[in-house]
Order: structure tokens, then C-alpha cells, then sequence
């Protein structure tokens, strides 16, 4: 072999090494684009143009009565907020099972609980209606009950406060490390919900105070999505290719949610993938 010969084939290996030796020219360039650090600047700049307003007495008042937030989410669970910020996966998918149920019947017109004793609890409970109650933990959990539906009575959203328990469903199943089961409920409320990534384009005060809106929510689900099935598909290429492409399709939609669903993703996703 002359040395030309030898210095064109050690050219050519050198010149393809991200092939033979690590990673494809398409995957080394989705690799590249997910590195952290040369997002930070483009993250700033998408957080940056995210519009922020002072919602009126008015519309604090509609979102008051149509959205969950944390305080008034955990208020029908057994045990109140306390119990609920400590509950398992297991009490919180049996308490949003319930409350799935609660939702069908009262707006089937078969109310879980009959009207006479509805409105008797409805007169003991007025100051945690009205917010003037110092505590919840006195409450039982026919009290709790009778609470959601009066909420549901009055206007709350199914949509956005079932999405609201899932994602917190889903957020505390990561934590105890069920990643397959937070990945297939977060796909699955995707399906039922048909719910889709898409930007947030106002963050006000209500988002600020957990009143999350239905696509904050979608956003927040689908962030634990890809974090948990990034855990699941590091030994298949084809399936971490998937999830790693899908996810830089939709990174700047989520980029301003990431603070509500346990940091930014992108090195542990990208890692299952970007070798």
C-alpha cells in the first residue's frame, strides 16, 4: 500500500468517523441543536416574548370559578391539602377516578348526593365556600364531596381540572420512579383529552398561582411524557430517535413551562438518544 493510498483511506475514516464509530451526520446534527448550552440564549428570548399581564377583578374572578388551582384541587381530597401534597400515586389515581365519576354524574343529572342533604351541607360549609375559613382539616370527606359538587355546579371545567389531577397524577408517578406508567398516562390523556403541544402566548397572574389554562396543562403533561419515556427507550435506537425528534419539534412550545414540570429536560432526553 503507497503512503497516497494510506493518506486517502485515513482522510476517509476521519471524514466519516461520526458514522462508523458514533453517530450518523442526521443524529449529530439533532444532537447538536439540543445541546444546553447553546439554548440558553434562545430559551431567554422565548421566555423573554412571553406576554405577562395583571388579569382584571373580573377575569380573576371567571378563572376563580371555572379552573382548579392547587388549594382548591386538593380541598375535595381525603384529608385535605396536607394529605393530598404527601398522597401516593395510588391515592391520587383512586381520588381522580372519583372525581372522573363525580363529573359524569352530576352532569348526567344523577347527582351523587341528593338535593336536600346537598343544600343542609351547603350551610355548614359557606365559609370555606366563601374562602373565609382559616382551615380545611375539619372537614370530612362528605364535606369534601359536597365542595366539588358545588363546583361543579357552578361552572368548573371538566376538561381543565381533569387535566389538572392528571398532571399531577403523572408528575408524582415519575417521582416514585413508575416512569412506564407516567409515560402511558400522559399519552393516554393525550388521546382522551385530545390534547396537542402548542406556544403559550399569555402567562398571567392565575398561571402564576397554579390556575393553570388547558394547553399550560397539555404542555406541562407532555414535558413528563417525554421525561419519563426517555428512561424507557435508551436501549432502542429506532424508539429514542423518535422521541428525541419529537421533542426538539416541540421544545420552544414548552421552554416556558419547564419551571412547572421539574426543570429543563432536554440533557436527560437528548441523552437517550446522543450517545
Amino acid at each position: 500500500m503507497n503512503l497516497n493510498y494510506s493518506f486517502l483511506v485515513f482522510s476517509l475514516i476521519l471524514f466519516n468517523s461520526s458514522i462508523c464509530f458514533g453517530q450518523t451526520p442526521i443524529q449529530t446534527e439533532l444532537c447538536k441543536s439540543l445541546r444546553p448550552a447553546g439554548l440558553i440564549q434562545h430559551d431567554a428570548a422565548i421566555s423573554g416574548g412571553l406576554k405577562k399581564i395583571a388579569l382584571s377583578k373580573e377575569s380573576w374572578s371567571a378563572i376563580h370559578k371555572q379552573r382548579a388551582c392547587l388549594k382548591a384541587y386538593s380541598q375535595g381530597f381525603p384529608g385535605g391539602e396536607d394529605a393530598f401534597l404527601h398522597a401516593n400515586s395510588t391515592a391520587l389515581k383512586s381520588d381522580l377516578d372519583n372525581l372522573t365519576e363525580l363529573f359524569r354524574r352530576e352532569q348526567s343529572s344523577v347527582s351523587a348526593m341528593p338535593d336536600s342533604e346537598y343544600e343542609s351541607r351547603l350551610t355548614v360549609l359557606s365559609e370555606h365556600i366563601s374562602g373565609k375559613a382559616d382551615t380545611d382539616r375539619s372537614l370530612t370527606n362528605d364535606d369534601r364531596v359536597t365542595l366539588r359538587i358545588y363546583k361543579i355546579r357552578n361552572g368548573w371545567d371538566k376538561n381543565q381540572v381533569l387535566l389538572w389531577g392528571n398532571m399531577w397524577y403523572i408528575r408524582t408517578l415519575y417521582k416514585e420512579g413508575k416512569y412506564e406508567a407516567a409515560a402511558q398516562q400522559a399519552d393516554a390523556v393525550r388521546k382522551v383529552f385530545n390534547t396537542r403541544v402548542a406556544p403559550i402566548q399569555v402567562w398571567d397572574d392565575a398561571e402564576e398561582n397554579t390556575y393553570f389554562s388547558t394547553q399550560a396543562l397539555a404542555n406541562i403533561i407532555a414535558t413528563l411524557g417525554y421525561r419519563a419515556g426517555a428512561t424507557l427507550v435508551k436501549s432502542d435506537p429506532q424508539k429514542s430517535k423518535i422521541l428525541v425528534q419529537n421533542f426538539a419539534a416541540d421544545r420552544d412550545a414548552l421552554v416556558p413551562i419547564f419551571p412547572e414540570a421539574g426543570g429543563d429536560p432536554t440533557e436527560q432526553i437528548r441523552a437517550a438518544y446522543c450517545h
